[in-house]
């Protein structure tokens, strides 16, 4: 039998990225500095000539200016910040200057829109009426230098406050929550309900009535969601003496990295309606929730407890946009969402 060795150069990845540091920051300075100097250095001693328009041309002109100054500062802050991932190139951009290049003037493409227009809207003023534009471009020559130079040194230190990070989050579905949501969809609910091997929920809990000759007359797998991110590992001692464990569903097994026949349970839970009736149904927590609950206790995992809440609220909507939108999960599930203790979206 062939021996099989292998070397450690095998399975390297390469350098691992570090974490960037301030040079884009001093950049910035430098290049702030640098054009402070060249400002000081020219001087429009001679007289500026005033020319007179019509209101609506010398505005458009001031606004054409402005923008055309807040575009230029832009333009030195992406450089800026291309200087520090020019030392990351090879850990973080694979070698691409492109996809650096890319990576660093990626954004809001509006952005770059209004600057286009913005330029053919200056070109068209420079060409209709030269004298106007360059009277208005040197009147406006020295507060236009300061407000570039204020504004480079203020997008790289401006840091976003707490409701623009939550809006950069949303909109790009960044969040803890979503995040969690979207794993456990994929790693557990989508196998569970209908995998491409095995019975369906639906089949298992139809073999668990003939197997015990019971019947559970919602036929789909209750998800608990609490607000505070607490669920108990045995709901029969939740605090109500009415709910009781049963059995558990047949096994859904799969081959799942690496580990061959990981099996799937689900638990069976009967619930005491009146004296001598029984309601049967599928019933867990989300285990995410626990997760993030522990997160939320750790000091450096960037989770806050005043956060939780904010984070579960995104995993209940993620995870109800993602069934919805997966046919092979209809009828086959229902999100119980609980306020403290409070029940409310019902059971049944």
């Amino acid at each position: 039998m062939q021996e099989i060795t292998s070397n450690n150069s095998d399975f390297s990845i390469g350098t691992f990225p570090k974490k960037r540091k301030n040079k884009a920051q001093i950049a910035s300075i430098l290049v702030a500095l640098l054009m402070f100097f060249l400002w000081l250095s020219i001087n429009f001693s001679h007289k500026i000539e005033v020319i007179e328009a019509d209101v609506f041309t010398e505005k458009a002109v001031h606004a054409t200016l402005s923008i055309s100054i807040i575009s230029l500062a832009e333009c030195f802050y992406r450089f800026c910040l291309l200087i520090e991932e020019m030392w990351h190139l090879e850990t973080r951009h694979k070698n691409s200057y492109k996809l650096m290049t890319c990576y660093v003037f990626s954004g809001n493409k509006t952005i770059y829109v209004v600057m286009g227009v913005n330029m053919l809207v200056s070109v068209i003023l420079l060409v209709n009426n030269p004298a106007l534009f360059w009277s208005v471009f040197m009147s406006n020559f020295d507060s236009s230098c300061a407000l570039l130079i204020v504004m480079l040194i203020l997008f790289q230190f401006k840091k976003p406050n707490k409701v623009e990070l939550s809006q950069i989050v949303e909109d790009n579905k960044l969040s803890i929550g979503r995040s969690f949501a979207f794993c456990y969809y994929s790693s557990y609910l989508k196998l569970v309900m209908n995998p491409d091997c095995g019975l369906t929920f639906r089949k298992r809990i139809m073999e668990y009535e003939q197997q015990y000759g019971i019947s559970i007359p919602v036929k789909k797998l209750f998800i608990l969601i609490t607000e505070s991110g607490f669920i108990h590992s045995n709901l029969e001692h939740y605090g109500d003496e009415n709910i009781q464990c049963a059995n558990q569903l047949p096994d859904l097994e799969r081959d799942r990295a690496g580990t061959q026949k990981r099996a799937y349970k689900n638990t069976v839970y009967e619930i005491s309606v009146k004296k001598d009736e029984v309601l049967r149904c599928v019933v867990e927590g989300a285990t995410p929730l626990l997760s993030m609950r522990e997160m939320s206790k750790t000091t450096n995992s960037g989770l806050s407890v005043n956060k939780l809440n904010e984070e579960i609220l995104q995993f209940y909507h993620e995870l109800s946009n993602l069934l919805e939108a997966d046919p092979s999960c209809s009828n086959c599930y229902e999100l119980i969402f609980y306020k403290e203790l409070v029940l409310v979206t019902g059971m049944v």
